[in-house]
């Protein structure tokens, strides 16, 4: 490890004026294909450091002009009219892009946007929430007993989801502990390991049931348990305990259990923290107790597959269906997208128990946290669950879907005359929403159903408690959103944000290859022809300010390494980036790569892999720094493509069963590295 004076080298002075300058640079660049007008005003807002107009006013002026028919008339910004020029459209794809820039930046010199604000404002987004959830507990019965077909359509939509009984064996063998921490797990405490070693927090709830469980089960079954787990031998279930069977799972696992019994540690619940979201508040989670939230993982595993095995419209592996229904949306109109707010801190227990079946809400409200501790204060819960727990993400996406696939229905019987029977059959019909399928696509609050069941399924959801985002939900015009990917009749027109300040090379890379992914700025280059010469200069002007970087990844740390991040750091600030592709008449960008280094030992390349597969899940914006750190280990080799390759046509990694070495060595390794060496943007790493 490197002394101190090293690693205060290594950190470079970046606040709000860096942040400014940046969108400034950008904006720099688009001079020319904007009003000159609509220029100047917006400068002269980042020349003021105005922190309302870059959180609040350019977002929303932003998203309005998406919203809006171009018709090149004029537009209003802060009380002024502005014109839209020649090129209505380009100037709102322009500005849009830009207009997000520093929306989820956290400003340091802000006296508005302070830690203090952005914290006020999640407790009370989180306490509004929960204060919603107590009266829908009261009140919500009643409401739904007054759609009586749509009642009965969601219990049915879920019974048919999940089954009637829980998996309760293949729960316990699903189980797992998460990356994240617990309740009496502290931030460097999250490895799996050092978490078995921990006293384990349980709820009383779930603690009580292990009491029941232990005295039903005979006293031989710890003692086979007990003994097979000390001498690690197979589990042999005594005699009269059949093999396989539920008794044997749970002789098993009570059995390897009761080494911890005596460590269990009770809790109330869970424990809310607050994480970053944006410039104006923080999102906040819950830390949920350790055995429970082992047990919401398992469950969570388990539900992902049961509801895919049901619809491919429930894939909550891949995001990729959604997009691509969303763009379609934006090209024809045909399909509109559904946001919800604060989505799963507003599942009551009121709707879970109305519409789950009632074995799977006995065995949520067992592995839930009944309390939370929020500020040092412990009060009952109101909803079912909040962000953190394993099972949310799964459990809403099956409610949302019974509920919009109903409210669809519903509608098809009593405002299109179809019996019960045809308008099941239409509603779950498989295949693409936009061929005229009537089926709901759902990944977490991100809804997806055809335009004109739009307001149907969105009084459904308001009736079951739910708040629609209506700035974020779209069924006219050309615009649509979903599942991070935004769409402007047909073409993809996600903006590009600034989260925290630069500290490490590893963003100065990932500022670099968004200007030259498709999903960064790379779309508006193929578009309109934009060069972001004066904003790349800046980015790579911080370069400069690095020095003994690699102090700060620990014992990988020495000359080597520090010889060769100084060559590379030399070749960003030498080489420009940018040139013009006379054959394709556009502007090519030449981004960071990444080729692997692997050695001859085979264990050393299953893990070159298994890091490559794990990291293809990551946003193909982000350079990570566990890339980087194994950059430093002399694990893979940053580099540079020849200059005007094209990404485009190049085959997709193809699957391999990780933790084998392939039997064909030699061309598996040649497919990767070339994989990797044409890749634009290390997607997904």
């Amino acid at each position: 490890m490197k002394t101190n004076r090293n690693s205060k080298r290594a950190s470079i002075a970046f606040g709000d004026a860096e942040a400014f300058k940046l969108v400034t640079e950008m904006w720099r660049d688009l001079e020319c294909y904007l009003p000159q007008e609509l220029y100047e005003h917006v400068s002269g807002r980042f020349r003021r450091r105005d922190y309302e107009f870059v959180v609040e006013s350019f977002p929303s002026y932003g998203l309005s002009l998406m919203q809006q028919p171009q018709d090149g008339g004029v537009i209003l910004l802060n009380g002024k009219t502005f014109s839209m020029g020649e090129n209505p459209q380009r100037t709102a794809e322009l500005v849009y892009a830009v207009s997000h820039y520093l929306k989820k930046y956290e400003f340091e010199s802000s006296t508005v946007y302070t830690d203090e604000y952005r914290a006020h404002a999640s407790r009370f987004s989180f306490r509004k929430a929960e204060k919603w959830c107590y009266r829908l507990n009261r009140n919500l019965a009643a409401a739904l007993e007054s759609r009586p077909l749509l009642l009965t359509e969601m219990r049915r939509t879920l019974r048919w989801l999940l089954g009637d009984d829980p998996d309760i064996p293949g729960l316990i063998d699903r189980g797992y502990f998460g990356p994240g921490v617990n309740v009496g797990v502290k931030g460097d405490q999250t490895d799996s390991q050092v978490k078995f070693s921990l006293p384990l927090t349980i709820t009383r709830a779930l603690r009580t049931q292990f009491d029941t469980a232990a005295r039903l089960m005979p006293a031989t079954l710890f003692h086979y348990g007990i003994s097979s787990y000390l001498h690690d031998s197979e589990l042999v279930p005594p005699p009269g305990i059949p093999g396989g069977g539920w008794e044997y799972e749970r002789f098993a696992a009570r059995g390897a259990m009761d080494l911890y019994y005596h460590r269990l540690e009770m809790t109330r619940g869970c424990k809310v923290a607050l994480v970053p979201k944006d410039a104006k508040t923080l999102r906040a989670i819950a830390a949920e107790p350790m055995v429970n939230s082992y047990f919401q993982n398992g469950l969570g595993s388990l539900l992902v597959d049961r509801l895919l095995r049901k619809t491919p419209m429930l894939d909550l592996r891949d995001q990729t269906r959604n997009r691509v229904m969303a763009k379609a949306g934006s090209n024809v109109g045909s399909l509109a997208t559904i946001d919800l707010s604060s989505a799963s801190d507003t599942i009551s227990k009121s709707i879970a128990r109305a519409l789950l079946p009632k074995k799977w809400y006995r065995l949520l409200s067992l592995l839930r946290s009944p309390r939370y501790c929020i500020d040092g204060e412990w009060r009952k819960a109101n909803k079912l669950s909040s962000m953190g727990n394993g099972f949310t993400f799964p459990i809403e996406s099956a409610l949302f879907y019974s509920i919009s696939r109903s409210a669809i229905v519903v509608s098809l019987v009593e405002d299109q005359g179809l019996s019960i029977h045809e308008a099941r059959r239409v509603a779950s019909s498989h295949g693409h929403i936009s061929q005229g399928i009537y089926e709901p696509s759902v990944y977490g609050d991100d809804i997806i159903v055809r335009s004109d069941m739009f307001d149907a399924v969105c009084k459904a959801l308001e009736l079951c408690g739910f708040w629609i985002n209506r700035r974020k939900s779209y069924s006219q015009g050309l615009y649509r959103e979903s599942c991070g990917h935004d769409y402007y009749g047909g073409n993809y027109v996600r903006p590009v944000f600034l989260k925290r300040k630069i500290s490490l090379i590893t963003q100065v890379f990932t500022l670099v290859n968004q200007l030259a992914h498709p999903e960064g700025l790379g779309w508006l280059t193929e578009r309109w022809d934009v060069s972001f010469r004066n904003y790349f200069r800046y980015v790579a002007s911080f370069t400069h300010r690095f020095k003994g970087l690699s102090s700060t990844f620990g014992p990988f740390c020495g000359r080597i390494e520090d010889r060769f991040i100084s060559v590379l750091i030399d070749e960003l600030r030498s080489r420009d980036h940018i040139s013009w592709d006379s054959d394709g008449q556009r502007w090519v960008y030449h981004p960071i790569t990444v080729s692997p280094v692997l050695g001859k030992n085979p264990s050393e390349l299953g893990y070159a892999l298994k890091v490559f597969h794990r990291n293809q899940r990551r946003s193909p914006r982000e350079f990570s720094n566990t890339t980087y750190a194994l950059v430093v280990r002399g694990k893979f080799k940053l580099k540079y493509p020849k200059r005007g390759t094209d990404a485009k046509g190049l085959a997709s990694l193809p699957s391999v069963e990780l933790g084998e070495v392939p039997g064909n060595l030699d061309r598996w390794l040649a497919i990767l590295a070339r994989y990797i060496d044409l890749h634009p943007l290390l997607k997904g790493w």
